[in-house]
């Protein structure tokens, strides 16, 4: 997308079910913030929406809201909590726009019972990220 503001406006607008279902508020960005990012939060969890690849691509991260920022991306959350469900090459491949609007749909069908909350599920994905990891400090 052409800017920041054009960016965030699509964010705020497919993400908006957090603030009228889950009791999310947006947060200002941080002096390091991406300035394509939009961050939603609770007293428990944080979402960041961010444009990414210089305007090609869309990233949906969670964690909690208190201490470190765990930053678990939305394919992962996939992975552990709706396996059947998944992004794609051709997901990919949309522009951000239809990209926000598919991660929406997806963060709410998957992952309520963290946007609820509950991290049971962060040490899955924990182990998720550190085999990544792992597996690309071999290269």
């Amino acid at each position: 997308m052409s800017s920041p503001s054009i960016f965030k406006d699509h964010a705020r607008k497919s993400f908006s079910f957090l603030i009228g279902s889950y009791g999310f508020q947006e947060q200002a960005l941080g002096k390091f913030d991406n300035d394509y990012s939009v961050n939603f939060i609770t007293s428990e969890t944080k979402v960041i929406v961010e444009g990414i690849n210089w305007g090609l691509n869309s990233r949906v991260a969670v964690g909690s809201s208190t201490g470190t920022f765990e930053n678990y991306d939305l394919g992962d959350v996939l992975t552990v909590l709706c396996p059947e469900r998944s992004l794609s090459d051709s997901d990919l491949e949309k522009n951000q726009t239809e990209q926000l609007s598919l991660m929406a749909n997806l963060l709410k069908e998957c992952a309520e019972q963290i946007l609820l909350g509950d991290h049971s599920s962060f040490p899955r994905l924990a182990k998720i990220v550190k085999k990544r990891a792992k597996e690309f400090s071999r290269l």
